[in-house]
């Protein structure tokens, strides 16, 4: 794949199942995962919708709501909320002052999401095995 220009893993993994999918339908162990660790250093929403979508589920996180201390939070906002925050630190914003209700509602998100996340890939793929 580098050999005409596919360098990012995503891309790679779109690659192969638009090519294959007119002769039969790709595993997922005959897809190069590995790399793709590398692309999810700040997990977006868009990341996540697709890496779910690998599993024929469009929009994922369209659906997925969590309830942080009585409030429903819906999933594809906080991860917007954490991926901003995340990038603006990284790339030097010192305007970020998160507050300790804030650090304390995300992180319960991310506990929370975390695994609903790990039920909703199990399934999946207990239903790929099938």
């Amino acid at each position: 794949m580098r050999n005409i220009g596919i360098d990012s893993s995503k891309d790679y993994i779109d690659l192969s199942l638009r090519l294959y999918s007119d002769v039969r339908p790709l595993t997922l162990s005959e897809l190069k995962l590995d790399r793709l660790k590398e692309e999810f250093a700040n997990p977006t929403a868009k990341n996540v919708n697709w890496l779910v979508s690998l599993y024929d589920v469009d929009n994922y996180l369209d659906g997925v709501a969590i309830t942080v201390d009585k409030v429903e939070t819906s999933a594809k906002s906080a991860i917007g909320e954490l991926s901003t925050r995340r990038n603006d630190i990284a790339h030097g914003d010192v305007s970020q002052k998160p507050t300790e209700e804030d650090v304390n509602r995300l992180t319960k998100f991310c506990q929370l999401f975390s695994n609903r996340f790990a039920k909703d890939i199990t399934a999946l793929t207990e239903q790929s095995l099938k």
